[in-house]
């Protein structure tokens, strides 16, 4: 049977592909151990996968076999195998490393495997030598008071078993255990709370209202800056028009890179932007410079960028309150530097977009009606941001021919497409208050007020303070 799966689809080429020459010279080193391969097969068939690795180029299954088999006619059964076993060899170097790259983890394990042989005195060895490591007071994530949890518990059972390593702390394991579980609590609930409001899904929080409730009584546990940190990240995500809380929040984001690793900074730094943003959308123009700092920050620190890469969506988000705050220099400098930095597959049209939000922010129409009419906008909210700054722009020129036309091409094209959460209806409102601003008498002042007064209690419309401002205006 002939395989149809072309070889770069494997994963054994995709990993290979990924990995720094140091590893694969390690994983060489694996096929050549009786331990890890007993197999020739499996060794000689990597050594014609990683020969091809420089080109980029993935081999036949028919080269690769004729390097293995010389003078034997292709088996793909035969490959199968042998191709199953290196891909069990490499996820077994991988599940190594990633056990060594964890400190805490590698103590641990040990621990547990010398008690498994009875060998209590020698867990407690490492046990003590491994002290400084769990009572690092810097560390502060989850993971980290998970295993000084699990650390503690193995004093616990190594002293309940005669061997005298340190003083019992039955106390201090289970404000430890609460720690930790309290920890892992809130920060999933901020992100669910965060992945709600975007996706208008509705989750079931559990016991966190009484967490939340349990925290603001228990000042020993809520002084804990990591907790604190986590427990006023929910109460701004949960109450988002309580600016009490935000402010709270505000100073620990300062720090988050001394207690937490950098994975884990990026994410808390996403969950404030998030909340600002919302704010923002919200009409709250105060959040416009709350979110521009703290995108800078996050940007000098690297946070923003995840294996070199910029999401085109956080690109965006930039240049939009860059433009907000009217610091136009410094967005052109952004989209030069930081362009090159978008996936290739949005780099063009998302870069694009950009300079034409920012020639419109400058007033220049003539050039951000030519990019916009220009880009092919595949994804379905960049066509319908696009589409918003023609109808801005068609409204402050005067083109009221255009501006219908523009309008019904909205409409139709949310009719058509499936746009979910409150995307959707915030963009069926900017089209719904288009078309009555555009058919607005403005001498009427009752009209207007009514006008006015709708714009400002609907609950869901991003462009409220353009409407108002052009009102204000004409």
């Amino acid at each position: 049977m002939a395989d149809k799966n072309p070889f770069e689809n494997t994963p054994v080429w995709q990993i290979l592909q990924a990995l720094p020459v140091t590893a694969l010279l390690e994983i060489e080193k694996c096929t050549r151990s009786p331990y890890f391969n007993q197999r020739e097969d499996v060794a000689l068939l990597y050594k014609a996968i990683r020969k091809q690795l420089p080109s980029g180029i993935a081999p036949s299954r028919e080269k690769a076999a004729a390097e293995v088999w010389p003078n034997t006619p292709y088996n793909s059964n035969t490959f199968r195998i042998a191709l199953h076993f290196l891909q069990e060899l490499v996820y077994q170097y991988l599940r190594i490393k990633k056990v060594e790259s964890d400190q805490g983890r590698s103590h641990l394990d040990l621990v547990q495997a010398l008690r498994g042989l009875s060998l209590d005195h020698l867990a407690g060895d490492v046990l003590a030598k491994s002290e400084s490591y769990f009572e690092d007071t810097t560390r502060k994530d989850a993971t980290f008071q998970e295993q000084q949890f699990l650390y503690r518990a193995e004093l616990l059972r190594l002293a309940s078993g005669g061997v005298r390593t340190r003083k019992l702390d039955l106390q201090g394991l289970s404000t430890q255990l609460d720690k930790s579980f309290i920890l892992k609590k809130l920060k999933t609930a901020a992100e669910l709370l965060s992945h709600q409001r975007v996706f208008k899904v509705e989750y079931n929080f559990g016991m966190l209202d009484w967490l939340l409730e349990y925290l603001s009584q228990t000042p020993e546990l809520l002084s804990a800056p990591e907790i604190n940190l986590y427990y006023n990240c929910c109460l701004s995500l949960k109450h988002p028009e309580v600016d009490h809380y935000f402010k709270t929040l505000k100073p620990s984001l300062q720090t988050v890179e001394d207690m937490f690793p950098p994975e884990e900074c990026r994410e808390i730094v996403l969950l404030a932007l998030n909340y600002c943003i919302r704010r923002l959308n919200a009409g709250d123009e105060a959040f416009a410079q709350e979110g521009f700092d703290l995108y800078i920050a996050a940007l000098e620190k690297g946070y923003l960028l995840e294996k070199g890469e910029l999401d085109r969506f956080t690109f965006h988000n930039v240049v939009a309150i860059g433009i907000k705050l009217g610091s136009f220099e410094w967005v052109d400098y952004f989209i030069k530097t930081y362009s090159n930095k978008i996936a290739p597959a949005h780099r063009e049209t998302m870069s694009s977009y950009c300079r034409a939000r920012l020639a419109y922010g400058q007033k220049n129409y003539p050039d951000a009606v030519s990019l916009l009419q220009k880009a092919d906008y595949n994804d379905l909210l960049l066509h319908l941001a696009a589409k918003t700054i023609l109808m801005k722009i068609y409204f402050e020129t005067d083109e009221h021919r255009l501006l219908d036309a523009l309008l019904d091409s909205m409409t139709n094209f949310l009719r058509r497409k499936k746009i979910i959460g409150y995307h959707r209806e915030n963009y069926l409102n900017i089209v719904k208050y288009g078309r009555r601003l555009s058919a607005l008498n403005r001498f009427d002042r009752v009209a207007c007020e009514l006008f006015k007064t709708a714009i400002i209690e609907e609950p869901n419309l991003t462009e409220r303070n353009w409407f108002l401002q052009f009102l204000g205006k004409n």
